[in-house]
C-alpha cells in the first residue's frame, strides 16, 4: 500500500476512542519489535499521562533463572554466612516483591545441597508452566550444638535477604522448609513463629531430640497453627520415618492442614533430589494459589 493510501486510511478514525485504540495497537507491535531484538531482556511498554488503557505489561523472553551466590551478616555466627539464591527469569531488582521460599540443608551440608537437588531446573519448569514467579534461599551455616540457628534464621537471615533482593516480607509471603537437621529447624521455628511464615516442610526431618521446643513437642502445644500449612515427607527405608510419622500424627489429631507421604528411598541426595520438584509445588500452593498465565511467565525452551 502507498504510504499516502495508508495516512488516508488512518485519517477515517475520527473518534477519540478509535485514535486511542489504534495508538495501542501501535504501541503494542513496537514492544513486540523490541523484545524480538533483544532476546534476553524484559521489556516494559506504558502510555502517556491521562490515558485511559492500561500499562502493557512485561514481556520476558528469557526460559531460565540463575542461582547466585550471596551472603548475609550474622550476629550469631559472627562472621558472614553464604547463601545460594535462586532467582527467576527476567528478575527485576526494582520490581514488584516476589513469594520467597527458605530451604535449610541437612547437617554436615552447606548452602550448595539444595542447588544440587535440582531447585533451579525444577524452579525454572514451574515458572515456564505459568506459576508466578518466586525466589528460593538456600542458607548455608553449620549447625553447631549450642548455636541459635532459630535466632540466625528470624533476626539475621530473613531481615539480610530482604534488604538484597525483591523478597515479600510479610508471613502470607513466606515459606520455609529443610531436610533432615533443616527440616528439624524448619519446623521448630515455623511452629514457634507462625505468623512469619505461611508454609512450612520438614522433609526426612529429626522431630525430637526429647527437648521442650522440638518439633514434636511444639506440635503438641503450640497455638497458632491453624492457618499453617504444614507437610512431610520421608523415605519408607529411612530410620527417620517413625519419628516423622508420629509428628504427622499429633498434628492431624489437632485437625491441622497436613500433608503426609512416605515414598520408596532412604535418606539420601537421590531421595529428595526425585522429590525436589513436588516441594516447590506445595510451598507454591500456600503463597500463590492460583496460578497464573500471564506475558511475563518464561518463554518454553526452545
Amino acid at each position: 500500500m502507498p504510504i499516502q493510501t495508508f495516512f488516508r486510511s488512518i485519517g477515517r478514525f475520527n473518534r477519540p476512542a478509535q485514535h486511542r485504540r489504534l495508538g495501542v495497537m501501535f504501541v503494542g507491535l513496537f514492544a513486540i519489535a523490541i523484545a524480538g531484538s533483544l532476546p534476553a531482556q524484559p521489556v516494559t511498554v506504558r502510555l502517556g499521562p491521562g490515558s485511559s488503557e492500561e500499562a502493557l505489561p512485561t514481556i520476558c523472553r528469557q526460559h531460565a533463572g540463575q542461582i547466585v551466590a550471596a551472603s548475609v551478616d550474622s550476629s550469631v555466627y559472627g562472621a558472614p554466612v553464604p547463601v545460594s539464591v535462586y532467582l527467576p527469569p527476567c528478575y527485576d531488582p526494582t520490581g514488584p516483591k516476589l513469594p520467597v521460599i527458605y530451604l535449610l540443608h541437612g547437617g554436615s551440608a552447606d548452602e550448595t545441597q539444595w542447588p544440587d537437588l535440582a531447585v533451579q531446573s525444577n524452579a525454572d519448569d514451574l515458572i515456564a508452566q505459568g506459576q508466578r514467579p518466586f525466589i528460593v534461599v538456600m542458607p548455608g551455616g553449620s549447625y553447631n550444638v549450642g548455636l541459635d540457628y532459630d535466632t540466625f534464621i528470624v533476626s539475621d537471615l530473613l531481615p539480610g535477604i530482604e534488604r538484597q533482593f525483591r523478597v515479600k516480607d510479610t508471613g502470607a509471603g513466606r515459606a520455609i522448609g529443610g531436610l533432615s537437621l533443616g527440616g528439624y529447624w524448619a519446623l521448630k521455628i515455623a511452629l514457634s513463629r507462625p505468623d512469619l511464615f505461611a508454609a512450612v516442610g520438614g522433609h526426612s526431618p529429626v522431630v525430637d531430640y526429647g527437648q521442650p521446643d522440638d518439633p514434636l513437642a511444639l506440635a503438641r502445644s503450640a497455638y497458632g497453627l491453624d492457618q499453617l500449612r504444614i507437610t512431610l515427607d520421608v523415605g519408607a527405608d529411612d530410620s527417620l520415618r517413625q519419628g516423622t510419622a508420629s509428628l504427622a500424627q499429633v498434628l492431624q489429631d489437632r485437625g491441622l492442614s497436613i500433608l503426609f507421604a512416605v515414598y520408596p528411598g532412604g535418606h539420601a541426595r537421590p531421595y529428595w533430589r526425585a522429590h525436589s520438584g513436588e516441594y516447590l509445588q506445595f510451598y507454591l500452593q500456600a503463597l500463590a494459589p492460583q496460578p497464573v498465565s500471564h506475558l511475563c511467565r518464561a518463554s518454553a525452551k526452545p
